[in-house]
């Protein structure tokens, strides 16, 4: 049960590429419904801030190295 909660939860993390209230609100459920996979929900959705974050860094580094 838990792997398949986490699962969803980050299947759907990944589908969120743009400010979705939709998609928020039905992460944010999830999330509530199953209380007792907290510690695992947080480090799905750390893992996904640092990927995020990481490609985002890559991206203003190119974006500086071609403007100067």
């Amino acid at each position: 049960m838990e792997e398949e909660v986490i699962q969803e939860y980050c299947s759907s993390l990944e589908e969120l590429t743009a400010n979705s209230k939709p998609l928020i609100n039905m992460l944010t459920m999830l999330a509530e419904d199953n209380e007792q996979y907290a510690p695992e929900i947080v480090k799905v959705i750390e893992t996904h801030l640092q990927q995020v974050y990481l490609i985002l860094f890559m991206i203003l580094k190119k974006l500086i190295f071609y403007l100067i």
